[in-house]
């Protein structure tokens, strides 16, 4: 009984990683293409910024 309530647990902690995972990795992707475009429209500020 002990055995299978720590396979379970372990299986759980399991699928927590994995999603875990799998979110950061949807988080970073989100993030880059947020800091992508961020990163352009700072340099379409900052150029005519810059050139007054």
């Amino acid at each position: 009984m002990r055995i299978n309530h720590m396979e379970r647990q372990l299986r759980h902690l399991a699928r927590r990683r994995q999603a875990w995972r799998y979110r950061r990795f949807i988080i970073r992707q989100i993030l880059g293409g947020a800091a992508h475009q961020a990163g352009y429209m700072a340099a379409g500020v900052t150029v005519p910024v810059l050139w007054h």
